[in-house]
């Protein structure tokens, strides 16, 4: 929730929240308009009035595909702010401009469907100073026209409006369900750090305009947005204008973002370099060493960089320096002749670039280390840290921040030379020419708030640059360049990673390539889940504003086969810049297989369909660029059997016509369908579903070579009516056949372009007579009839050599006896249906936590623990680890315990207790970590120190199972009990694991 005092500032600088204007005509009513919006400003009361027109109904985007943005048919309000009363306006609307008398610029662009509002840095005198020193700008309160916008998706997730703490650069408040809403955003990033907030408005009343169009404001949201510059005082440069703020309506606020990212990257001028394919060492072996990295290079090279791998990237440890005590050792100019790699770094990266791949290392470029002896003569390359009120009268220090180290400042000259000759050696000297940049938020000089998503105060204003002109964005930006400009030619940059502190993230639009959307993964379910949330809230900015890098997929045996396809579906098909960190040649061949099909990442649009539902979007759509693929993505996150069900119009599908679907994984065709897509999920699985819709002739569905089933290994497909054939190029790779999948389902038709019909309107069923393939062009390599089942033709193709296969397949004519077929499908459908349900009962009594137990007799927290132990951090009574009440969801405790996995509280058994009772669950405040999960157990010792177990919780964790009722009897010669927190085996990340009404009856 926002403080009220934060609330007050901003709207106090934004001159009041919308105020309803009078029924009759103004005076004087200013209007700009494009095909999108129809903005008004009344001259006598400074209202602004924000309409849809019904003339851009659609627009065209990057992402590929039709993308409606208003609707048709009339206008509607859809938001309104209040200026402060102009003495006289700066212009009357030249153009599409509009100019207020309080310094603002409002402008709508042709085709573009935002409004963009502009504040002068004249006019910015009003700005708000917090206590770190930061001058904060708000920009104007923008109220919402529909109380059913109620949910505010941003940098955090969605959330419910009430809820919402706000977001940095951009948010969307919509009805999730019907994805209606508004998006806002800031274009530019100049100098600003920029904000987007939120909350709820008060009732408001009916409003009319001049043209009568009528509008009604409810209990709805208002936008809050909001720029903070640090020490510097935006108005101390004069007139220049501040940062561009864009606000828009959208029938589907995803489509609103997608055209949020596409005018960042049109502003920045972005074009990005191919996406390409890593291998990250880290979570195999650090930064690997010299006798594990040539090998595990040389067996990449023949195993996967046939598929696309193309990176070999270092990690952290390479490096020089003593770390003093706060995370990495940050001499990055020279490695550890003791460390990883005694030979030196170059050696290594020629090794890597004699097996053609790219050689990449990890860095922290903005970071030293205060207390490290090397930079001992260096302290006038860092940032100052200005003292807080208590120690006003201290001089200020280096600017360290947790793990990520001293800040370098990138306004003095002699810190440029240092982090300048640093690039110039990784890149030129050593030939690293894939840059994986760390800790960001030190080139901002703010302190790392990890996780940090959704937008909360911290120290920025504290930093003091050398040049007290400059911000810390704008300093931080030079930095990036510097980097850009020192890198030798093609050099890729990765960013990692925004969630240390999210300024960092809009402050690097347009100058890095990749971005790592979400925090550290790792092969554990619980931390793998932190890339299906950021990467769904982020997808927008993905192949727009830079690629983004959700961390490694896994394959490793340790992870059920179920969960590897999972993550590796989700990230191939979303897209995602591809990374995995493992042994390669130690995976079982089906999971090195496995690995294979995710290789390259695909360039088509890719959108989550559920993102304002769910934090960990179920349901991904593909649209290929080629114009027939239709991809579905469907996942279960949870721990227990899920059925799925979306209609076909969220797959951009007709919802009358007969679909059908290949499914990936299961290597099987599905019933004909219509309607919507159902489909029940086993826990921590997901499907991979190509969609066809029935078409007069057969079609491709599927190839066996890549999870996108054809998308980016086929192209060419074409269907000859006059000679009945299908026909196609698909690169395959040498020693990996790839197997076709035609669908030999039709509508009633002849076959050609579906003016001829049957007259049935029914399904009919073809065979293929003879089919043969081309190795790139030329030699025949295959002549077979292939083989065929039910609503299916199969065809295999030979993998010689890499390269280019063209097939063709030759049917004979379709007929309507296509019932057997279809009984077939439905039948064993409906058998792995069941499978798929099957014990969903048992899961759900598993889950269900029993009845709540009585209250105790005698409370944990009156008794002093005769031992504890807490896994980190304190052992809390009553209180959570912040000091605040215990909380299981929305119920608060008054009476309780807090003991963070690993961790163990012994007690005293009270005389004439028979019972241990208590409601067991993970404390509400960590409920936006995905790494959150643990199990609690409680076991008793006897008199001679015996201890045996007696109950256990399930595994616990954030929506799934949350809390669990503990009712359990004690044995005659128990003496004392232990309660034992433990992480359930993936790391003990936020495992705040919470006893409330504990105690003994």
């Amino acid at each position: 929730m926002l403080s009220p005092r934060l609330l007050l500032s901003l709207l106090a600088v934004a001159g009041g929240a919308f105020a309803a204007s009078a029924t009759s005509a103004p005076a004087a009513i200013l209007e700009i308009k494009n095909e999108h919006i129809r903005a008004t400003l009344d001259d006598a009361t400074g209202e602004l009035t924000l309409r849809k027109t019904g003339t851009g109904s659609s627009a065209g985007s990057s992402a590929g595909g039709a993308v409606s943005t208003g609707g048709t048919g009339g206008e509607k309000v859809f938001a309104s702010a209040k200026f402060a009363l102009p003495v006289a306006l700066s212009s009357a609307g030249t153009g599409n401009t509009l100019g207020t008398g309080d310094g603002y610029t409002l402008r709508l662009v042709a085709g573009e469907p935002f409004l963009r509002v502009t504040r002068s840095a004249r006019a910015a005198g009003g700005s708000v100073v917090n206590a770190n020193g930061n001058h904060r700008v708000a920009y104007p309160a923008f109220t919402l026209a529909d109380a059913a916008w109620d949910v505010a998706h941003g940098t955090g997730g969605p959330r419910p409006l009430a809820k919402n703490a706000g977001s940095y650069q951009w948010t969307a408040i919509v009805n999730a369900k019907s994805r209606e809403g508004v998006v806002a955003g800031w274009l530019t990033v100049e100098k600003g750090s920029g904000a987007v907030l939120a909350k709820v408005a008060g009732n408001g009343k009916p409003k009319g305009d001049a043209a009568g169009t009528a509008g009604t404001v409810g209990t709805a949201g208002v936008i809050l947005p909001h720029l903070d510059y640090g020490a510097c005082d935006p108005a101390a440069g004069g007139t220049a204008p501040l940062e561009t703020l864009l606000i828009g309506y959208f029938a589907d606020a995803r489509f609103g973002l997608e055209r949020y990212a596409d005018a960042v990257a049109a502003e920045l001028r972005i074009k990005l370099p191919p996406m390409p394919t890593v291998h990250c060492t880290w979570y195999v072996d650090a930064a690997s060493t010299e006798k594990k990295l040539r090998p595990r290079t040389d067996f990449a090279a023949a195993a996967l960089a046939p598929f696309g791998m193309d990176v070999i990237q270092i990690d952290d440890g390479w490096q020089r320096g003593t770390g003093g005590g706060n995370g990495p050792k940050k001499v990055f100019g020279d490695f550890d002749t003791r460390g990883p790699y005694p030979s030196g770094m170059a050696p290594v990266a020629q090794h890597i670039r004699d097996k053609k791949f790219t050689a990449g290392i990890w860095l922290i470029p903005f970071s030293g280390t205060a207390n490290d002896p090397f930079f001992a003569d260096k302290q006038d390359l860092f940032i100052k840290k200005r003292p807080d009120k208590k120690a006003a009268a201290a001089a200020a220090q280096p600017y360290t921040i947790f793990w990520a180290g001293t800040c370098l400042d990138m306004t003095r000259p002699a810190a440029r030379d240092y982090l300048a000759a640093i690039i110039r050696r990784l890149t030129n000297e050593w030939g690293y020419r894939y840059l994986k940049l760390d800790g960001l938020c030190s080139g901002l000089g703010v302190n790392l708030n990890y996780v940090c998503d959704s937008w909360r105060e911290d120290e920025f204003g504290r930093a003091i640059l050398a040049d007290p002109a400059k911000t810390q964005t704008e300093a931080y930006r030079s930095g990036l360049r510097l980097v850009r400009e020192n890198a030798a030619p093609g050099t890729f940059i990765l960013g990692c990673c925004a969630p240390q502190n999210m300024r960092s993230a809009a402050g690097a639009y347009g100058l890095v390539d990749a971005m790592r959307i979400g925090p550290d993964n790792g092969a554990a379910w619980n931390a793998l889940l932190s890339g299906p949330r950021y990467g769904a809230w982020s997808w927008f900015l993905h192949g727009r504003v830079w690629w983004n890098d959700p961390d490694p997929l896994y394959v490793r045996a340790t992870l059920p086969l179920a969960q590897a396809r999972a993550i590796c579906t989700y990230v191939t098909l979303a897209g995602f810049m591809n990374s995995s960190s493992e042994e390669y040649a130690k995976l079982p061949a089906e999971r090195l297989d496995l690995l294979r099909r995710t290789m390259p990442s695909h360039t088509s649009p890719a959108r989550p369909v559920d993102v304002f539902e769910e934090s960990a979007p179920a349901v991904w759509h593909v649209a290929g660029n080629d114009g027939a693929t239709t991809l579905a993505g469907l996942y279960n996150w949870g721990a227990w059997t899920k059925t799925i069900a979306r209609p076909l119009t969220d797959f951009a599908l007709d919802p009358a016509a007969p679909t059908v679907a290949f499914d990936f994984w299961e290597n099987r065709l599905l019933p004909v369908f219509t309607g919507e897509l159902r489909r029940a999920l086993p826990a921590r699985s997901c499907a991979n579903l190509a969609l066809r819709q029935l078409r007069p002739h057969p079609q491709l569905i599927s190839t066996s070579r890549h999870i996108t089933q054809g998308l980016v290994d086929t192209r060419d497909v074409r269907w000859d009516a006059a000679k009945r054939t299908l026909s196609g190029t698909t690169t395959v790779v040498a020693g990996d056949p790839c197997e076709l999948r035609i669908l030999t389902l039709t509508t009633g038709g002849d076959g050609g372009d579906g003016t001829g019909t049957d007259g049935t309107g029914g399904v009919r069923e073809w065979s293929a007579s003879a089919a043969e393939a081309k190795l790139d062009g030329g030699r025949t390599i295959l002549k077979t009839a292939g083989s065929a089942s039910a609503g299916l033709f199969r065809l295999t193709l030979p993998a010689e050599k890499s390269g280019d296969v063209q097939w063709q397949i030759t049917f004979a004519t379709g007929t309507a006896a296509a019932a057997a077929s279809l009984a077939a499908l439905a039948d064993a459908d409906t058998a792995a249906q069941s499978a798929a349900t099957a014990g969903a009962a048992a899961a759900a009594k598993r889950r269900d936590p029993g009845p709540v137990p009585p209250a105790p007799r005698v409370y944990l927290d009156q008794l002093n623990p005769a031992a504890v132990h807490s896994g980190y951090g304190k052992f809390c009574v009553n209180k959570n680890q912040s000091g605040r009440p215990l909380q299981l969801g929305k119920q608060k405790f008054a009476h309780g315990i807090l003991l963070h996995a690993a961790g163990e509280a012994a007690y005293a058994v009270p005389a004439g207790s028979t019972r241990f009772v208590a409601i067991a669950g993970i404390e509400e405040s960590k409920r936006e970590n995905a790494a959150s999960s643990l199990r609690v157990r409680i076991a008793y010792e006897n008199p001679v120190g015996d201890r045996h177990d007696l109950a256990a919780t399930p595994v616990l964790m954030f929506d799934q199972t949350e809390r669990w009722h503990l009712d359990v009897a004690l044995p005659a010669d128990a003496v004392r009990l232990i309660v034992i927190s433990d992480d359930a085996g993936d790391g003990n990340n936020s495992d705040h694991a919470v006893l409330a009404t504990a105690g003994f009856l």
